[in-house]
């Protein structure tokens, strides 16, 4: 392949100053630094001395193969390719055969040892800290930091704190534990400690710089020398690790935290993955961010490309197919895992095959969980465990004294769910409200009609009526991020279930056997995944899912951990840009045709912004006709008497009101209902297509 101009003076360059490399999407990143490094070795450096640093391991072992193909040596006595956790490890076995420490244990992931101190961290501190990601999450951010137990702070919940204290306190019990979650960290601890483990190396190159965090800068500080050459390739307009302790920043700054010479900046401008639209409407999108360092894209693709827009996802996917086009030339992009929820229930309800990480989204969690519990508890009479009979009755009936309950529940759990239920004169004598002892007893007539129903479709209309899922999925105790993940969840699975035909008895094996590639291979299969995990990949077509405003940008969750410099949040970017760079990412994964996700009666500011850069902003799709409400059949079973039933009153009220165009939050106000209970209502009435639809108008 001939290089660029800009590339051949990347690689050619000779002067005494490091290299701050500004590439573009699709601008041959990786190429341009395997090049540097062949030329570097075709001058007389000796490999040895070249030390490359990788964002993770598939990209380092395209560069690793690439240079062998140069005929470079690579490894023992050539040149050093590394992640950043391989090059941390290195140095901390340097420390070790040096007698700088002692007593480590390297813990392999599929040892589970992180993940055992953490369950132990969170069974300890249960009743502040309701989900053990959020302990993860705080602790990944403070070791990005540098920040010790010692410095963390968090105020609105310093359970976190204590959280982090109780794992440092069990990862050194009898030896020092790492993970490769520690091994920055701790490679920096001992780097400052003792010094230099290892000679310098004469060039260094660092590709993906806009992702480092506090943790890695420092740690290419203490390895470079005063001679040392450095080379940073990287788009500060891609920089979407914030979550996790990263910024952008040191991209900018990159001269004030390497200043051992003078740092010079060289573009990579040219794409050749973007045509001329493709490129506009990207740089049009992120121009409205303010921090950052305008770049241009110089349009090369073999197309000038397209974006389009699509109200459905499924019926942009068959249209796609039908075509002629081949299911590994598509990509969904989501931007969360809770859109992902979503995505991959609708996509299963189409019979689209699909190849994604995320399929445990419609098997797993408290959302799931609560959902089979109901179908366990209909079908089998017995759940798998006493928890789960007590979350789904907090989940269709109020106000039970859940001590009373539980207790009884152990004396009677031989004689079934719904002997129990019905046992009135037991709860009744164990202090339980008239009331609830009539919905104790009304639950189990519920069992009785979900269990009868010809079909799991049929099935959860019932459950729809009865189960008020915000009211166990959102506990106080759980961060706002965990509750809408379980929420989310909860409402994919139902709406697949609300697509199936067969019995109820069946409903809990066939969520386990849920399969989204349909059998077939990958190679043949849609592939769907977050942005982030989509990152340095590329398709001909990408569908981004969910362009709506607390779909794409979502919405900003709560507040960061904290440091004794920063108590009330270590300082981010604004929520808002780092959104856009997200989506920026999103979007340059196209090589033909971007298409957005935007369903009617929606609008995401991101669309607004990407068209400002489009020769004509795309024509509306014109509007759906207005949908005919089709009321339920009358149940031929007796209906449920917890919770007010729906009358047809209440019905044409909704209806009204709902196209009338309030929202979720003011018609769950008016009728006195969980917004979940709303949001299925409005699926039986044909007045949404599913729950999340109805979710979106807030």
């Amino acid at each position: 392949m001939a290089l660029t101009n800009e590339q051949l003076a990347i690689v050619e360059h000779d002067t005494a100053e490091h290299l701050v490399v500004r590439a573009v999407p699709g601008s041959g990143k990786t190429t341009t630094l395997v090049h540097r490094v062949a030329r570097l070795v075709e001058r007389g450096v000796a490999p040895s001395t070249i030390q490359v640093v990788m964002f993770n391991r598939a990209v380092q072992e395209t560069c690793v193969e690439r240079l062998t193909t140069l005929g470079v040596a690579t490894g023992r006595g050539g040149v050093r390719v590394n992640t950043f956790d391989s090059l941390a490890r290195r140095l901390i076995h340097a420390a070790i055969q040096r007698g700088y420490t002692s007593e480590i244990t390297f813990e392999e992931a599929a040892d589970f040892g992180r993940r055992r101190r953490l369950d132990q961290v969170h069974r300890a501190l249960r009743e502040a800290i309701a989900d053990v990601e959020d302990i993860e999450r705080a602790i990944d951010v403070w070791r990005a930091h540098l920040i010790a137990p010692k410095r963390a702070r968090f105020p609105t919940n310093p359970a976190l704190v204590d959280a982090y204290t109780a794992f440092e306190e069990l990862r050194r019990q009898e030896t020092l534990r790492l993970d490769v979650g520690d091994y920055n960290y701790t490679a920096v601890g001992i780097l400052r400690a003792r010094g230099a483990l290892e000679a310098p190396p004469l060039h260094l190159l660092v590709d993906e710089f806009q992702d480092v965090n506090p943790a890695r800068v420092e740690l290419l500080q203490r390895i470079a020398g005063p001679e040392t050459r450095i080379v940073v390739v990287g788009d500060e307009d891609q920089g979407i690790n914030e979550w996790c302790g990263a910024h952008p920043r040191y991209f900018r700054e990159f001269s004030d935290h390497f200043p051992s010479m003078p740092s010079r900046v060289m573009p990579l401008s040219r794409s050749f993955r973007l045509g001329a639209v493709l490129a506009k409407a990207a740089s049009a999108l992120i121009a409205y961010n303010v921090e950052r360092s305008p770049a241009t894209i110089a349009p090369g693709g073999a197309t000038e490309g397209t974006v389009e827009v699509c109200a459905e996802l499924p019926e942009a996917l068959r249209g796609l197919l039908k075509s002629g086009t081949k299911p590994g030339e598509l990509a969904v992009l989501y931007r969360s895992r809770m859109e992902g929820a979503r995505v991959l229930s609708s996509l299963a309800r189409a019979k689209l095959p699909v190849d994604t990480e995320d399929g445990q989204l419609l098997k797993r969690g408290s959302g799931p969980e609560l959902l089979r519990s109901f179908f366990r508890a209909a079908c089998q009479d017995k759940v798998d465990r006493p928890e789960a009979l007590w979350t789904l009755v907090r989940a269709t009936c109020s106000y039970v004294r859940g001590e009373a309950f539980k207790g009884g529940w152990q004396k009677h759990a031989a004689n079934g769910i719904r002997a129990y239920l019905r046992d009135s004169a037991f709860h009744t004598t164990a202090g339980q409200l008239p009331n609830v002892v009539r919905d104790l007893s009304a639950l189990s007539r519920t069992l009785d009609r979900v269990a009868n129903s010809a079909t799991t479709a049929q099935a959860m209309r019932i459950v729809d009526e009865a189960c008020d899922a915000d009211e166990v999925l959102r506990p106080p105790s759980r961060s706002q991020r965990s509750q809408d993940q379980a929420v989310a969840s909860y409402e994919a699975l139902a709406d697949w279930l609300s697509a199936q035909t067969f019995p109820p008895a069946e409903a809990d094996a066939a969520i386990d056997s849920i399969d989204l590639t349909g059998g077939r291979p990958r190679a043949e299969c849609v592939y769907a995944n977050t942005v982030h995990k989509a990152k340095g990949l590329e398709w001909p077509i990408v569908i981004v899912a969910g362009l709506f405003d607390g779909g794409f940008p979502a919405e900003e969750f709560g507040t960061s951990p904290g440091s004794e410099e920063h108590p009330h949040g270590i300082p981010q970017s604004p929520f808002i840009e780092q959104e856009r760079r997200t989506f920026y990412v999103a979007i340059t994964r196209a090589k033909r045709r971007a298409i957005m996700e935007r369903p009617a009666a929606t609008t995401s500011r991101f669309f607004t912004e990407l068209a400002t850069g489009l020769p004509a902003a795309p024509a509306r799709k014109a509007p759906a006709a207005a949908r005919t409400v089709r009321r339920p059949a009358a149940e031929t079973t007796e209906a449920p008497t917890q919770g007010r039933p729906w009358s047809a009153n209440d019905d044409d009220q909704l209806a009204t009101k709902w196209e009338a165009g309030e929202g979720l939050g003011a018609l769950a106000a008016h009728f006195g209902r969980s917004t979940s209970a709303i949001a299925a209502r409005l699926v039986r009435l044909a007045l949404v297509d599913t729950r999340e639809e109805a979710r979106r108008r807030r």
